[in-house]
């Protein structure tokens, strides 16, 4: 088993059943994750953008816990799957995955956004 960490681009790939050694692709598909990253960011999960060699610990610098890397990874891959597989258009198809990624959304929301309460002194 390796000890090197875990590759944040490689995982969505795989998830994606995208061959790793294939790389004609990466920088479109960088950029497709980059936004999913992005919509997350604005939903207070902490994350950051990443490149093609980015590795987990920029994600956990970030303040996510890495438990939830894989819901992470898994919201990302799901949100892919949309644009990338046609076949998966269906109108009942496009609802279900919706509702999962809404699912995962309000899970990581219950823990990164939670509002920051701060005592007034004054009253």
């Amino acid at each position: 088993m390796s000890d090197s960490p875990k590759v944040i681009f490689n995982d969505v790939k795989t998830m994606l059943e995208l061959d790793i050694e294939d790389t004609i692709y990466d920088d479109q598909l960088l950029i497709k994750i980059n936004s999913a990253i992005s919509y997350l960011i604005k939903n207070k999960v902490p994350l950051a953008s990443i490149e093609q060699n980015s590795d987990i610990s920029l994600w956990l610098n970030q303040g996510l816990t890495a438990g939830d890397y894989a819901a992470v990874i898994n919201w990302i891959e799901n949100r892919l799957s949309l644009i990338f597989d046609k076949s998966i258009l269906q109108p009942s198809s496009v609802a279900s995955i919706n509702a999962y990624l809404d699912d995962i959304l309000y899970q990581l929301k219950g823990t990164y956004d939670v509002e920051q309460v701060t005592s007034d002194a004054n009253g």
